[in-house]
């Protein structure tokens, strides 16, 4: 039941699909999207009742501030999102669409965080009868909220006390890190996802150069001769690495290989494939796609936890392989595994933290 109280929402690396970094940096740039939520949020919270929500805006009211459309708006968002400028929450844990808001986003500065907990709290505690002070308000919201839980969830009272929820939430995380909240802080995340951002547009733009053909569209990662020899070699010997010059060929076999990770067909075998041999020997992208195609998540949950594999810079890359991967699936209208939902949260977390 705890979880109707986590109420902050992960988010992905914005995929900018063509649009060029330095066009993003002027969008974020016209757009001040921090700063317009931290506004929003200070003037727009005054009123009571089921106006509150106002101050908490979702995508679509900040795509008419922003003068973007939806997609683009949620794009410069969760750029600041991963920033830790800015949290996105959940007010209501629902699985379906409903006509009020159920999301929107909260700045994570601090001294707006504290006119925001004193605001609602005071709100929530007229609504409850109560005379809750800070030190007593979250454990006794808390403990309302899950007495009442089916009564409260969807309605203005439940998703304020989640509201009020989220707010200490994010204070904690405050709390917790010096640098939190400090322009020192959030401007090193912002360098290190525009890396990120720029090294995957540079990719991109080599796979586009002459020379560098497609591949067909029903090639596989599993369908690469340096995965057929490795595979081989681990099935008849039960060894370690197959060639030591593996990785140098990888290299050039990528987008030979660059197939979908989750395509139509039967699983092959595992056999006796050391998991840990391939990584080492053909590196973790390819094998996370191979281990994709198969539907191993364990095995990839394994080296990002237990063998140092939230240390390898190919993570975003695999991240993205792998929302492509639940992406194709809910396109041919499959159930996404939960394993691989609890992966692209993994990784998330992961690159957050590192």
């Amino acid at each position: 039941m705890e979880d109707f109280l986590n109420c902050i929402v992960d988010v992905h690396i914005p995929d900018l699909e063509g649009l060029p970094v330095a066009d993003f940096q002027e969008l974020r740039k016209d757009s001040r999207p921090a700063r317009t939520v931290s506004e929003i949020n200070l003037e727009w919270t005054r009123t009571a009742n089921e106006q509150i929500f106002q101050g908490i805006p979702d995508e679509s009211e900040l795509m008419r501030t922003f003068g973007c459309s939806e997609y683009r708006a949620r794009q410069l968002l969760n750029f600041e999102v991963m920033c830790l400028r800015l949290m996105r929450i959940r007010m209501e844990r629902v699985s379906y669409e409903i006509n009020r808001k159920t999301e929107g986003y909260i700045s994570t500065n601090q001294d707006l965080l504290s006119i925001l907990e004193e605001r609602v709290r005071k709100h929530i505690n007229g609504i409850l009868n109560l005379n809750s002070t800070r030190d007593q308000a979250l454990d006794r919201f808390k403990d309302h909220f899950m007495d009442h839980v089916t009564v409260l969830e969807g309605s203005s009272e439940g998703r304020l006390i989640r509201l009020y929820l989220a707010i200490r939430q994010i204070q904690e995380k405050v709390e917790k890190f010096e640098l939190f909240g400090t322009s020192q802080f959030h401007d090193a995340l912002e360098r290190r996802l525009l890396k990120k951002l720029e090294a995957l547009e540079r990719r991109a733009s080599q796979s586009e150069e002459p020379g560098f053909p497609e591949p067909p569209a029903d090639r596989r990662a599993e369908d690469s001769p340096l995965w057929k020899r490795f595979e081989q070699e681990q099935l008849n010997s039960k060894a370690g690495p197959a060639d030591p010059g593996g990785e140098a060929v990888l290299e050039g076999q990528e987008t030979d290989a660059s197939g979908e990770a989750a395509g139509a067909g039967e699983d092959p075998p595992t056999g006796s494939i050391s998991w840990e041999a391939s990584f080492s020997a053909l590196g973790p992208f390819f094998t996370v796609r191979i281990l994709l195609r198969r539907g191993l998540y364990s095995e990839i949950k394994r080296w990002l936890m237990e063998d140092e594999g939230r240390y390898s810079p190919e993570l975003p890359r695999i991240l993205m392989d792998c929302i492509k991967t639940e992406q194709n699936i809910r396109n041919r209208q499959n159930s996404v595994p939960d394993e691989l939902e609890e992966i692209i949260t993994l990784l998330q977390r992961v690159m957050r933290e590192g």
